[in-house]
Order: structure tokens, then sequence, then C-alpha cells
């Protein structure tokens, strides 16, 4: 199984021009999208909550509905990924839950974020709904 490796865009800064996106980009490449746009956690939050279609509140409430969870552990990774926020904070903004659970979200979304996936779609789809809230040019869905 190949593993994303996020912290490889750290290093490496990927750089698409905002009139060449195809919408076939992988997530590394969203995911730096993201960190150059600097959208902040509340951005990420918020059209999140508006792709889900679930309410900010409840995505950050300690629900156990599944399609709940995942969108949180969905949220929660993708913040994780492209905002400067220990483990500690992300698990304060999400209603207060421990690092280990924070931990496990985030294992268990890098895992289902494989190429194929039951979450990379989704993924991809998220990130770019938050670029086009963000006024991002030229994405095509």
């Amino acid at each position: 199984m190949n593993e994303v490796n996020f912290s490889d865009i750290m290093k490496d800064k990927i750089i698409i021009p905002k009139n060449m996106l195809s919408g076939n980009e992988s997530i590394p490449e969203l995911i730096r999208l993201l960190i150059d746009e600097d959208v902040t956690t509340e951005g990420i939050i918020y059209s999140a909550s508006k792709f889900f279609n679930i309410e900010e509140d409840i995505i950050k409430s300690k629900t156990r509905v599944r399609v709940v969870v995942d969108a949180r552990h969905i949220t929660m990774w993708l913040i994780h990924n492209t905002r400067d926020i220990t483990l500690k904070g992300l698990g304060v903004f999400f209603g207060g839950r421990d690092h280990s659970t924070i931990v496990h979200a985030l294992d268990k979304v890098k895992s289902f974020i494989e190429p194929n996936g039951c979450y990379e779609k989704d993924v991809k789809k998220l990130i770019i709904s938050i670029l086009k809230d963000y006024n991002y040019d030229n994405i095509q869905a």
C-alpha cells in the first residue's frame, strides 16, 4: 500500500498555476494549495459544514452518529494537515477531546485516503469546495 507522506509536501513546494488546475490533482497537491491560500481553521470547518450538510456545532459535538463522525474526522485531518495547530489544540477546537482521540481520528482518515480509498474522493471534493469558498480561480470539480 502506498502511503501518502504529507511531511514531503512541506519540504517541496508544489506549484500549480491557478489556470492549470484540472480537478485531477492529488491530495498532497490540493493540501499545498490550501496551505498557500492560508485558509483558516474556522474557514475549513465552515466549508466542511456546507460540504457535508451538517451544522458546525454538530460536527464539533460529541455525537457518535456515523455520518457526523466521518465528517468530523475528515475535518480534523484536514485542519491538522493544513494549519499549525497542536493535537491538544485540535481536541479543544472539537469539543474538548483528548489527544489520543485526535490521533485515532487522524490515523483512521490517513488509512482511508490512500488512492482508491473510501475517503479519497470526498477529501478531494472537500478541498476543492474549500478552495472555491476562498475564491481560488479555475477549479473544475
